[in-house]
């Protein structure tokens, strides 16, 4: 199983109506593409100010890293791409094995 954290700084006049819609197609993504089992994502909510400006998160689970690979290049995943990129700051990826 592969986990892929990314975190989020959006620029500061990132329309609050233009993230939630991003949020929510990141979230809406299990059940269009195969091997992605969950998609979670949320506003950070340390009271520790160590966040960087990275406000917000996502969180995928994939089967396999072959279903992580076959996500990169998806339809799906790439025109989320294109609504978020003008409007981000900032973007950290991190994938993981569990």
């Amino acid at each position: 199983m592969i986990k892929r954290i990314i975190m989020l700084k959006f620029k500061v006049d990132a329309e609050q109506q233009a993230i939630s819609d991003i949020l929510s197609k990141m979230e809406s993504l299990p059940s269009k593409i195969d091997g992605i089992t969950s998609v979670d994502s949320g506003v950070d909510q340390s009271p520790e100010g160590m966040n960087k400006g990275f406000t917000h998160i996502v969180q995928l689970t994939f089967e396999n890293k072959d279903a992580r690979d076959s996500y990169l290049p998806h339809p799906d995943h790439e025109s989320i791409k294109q609504i978020c990129m003008p409007i981000l700051e900032d973007m950290l990826v991190f994938d993981c094995a569990v």
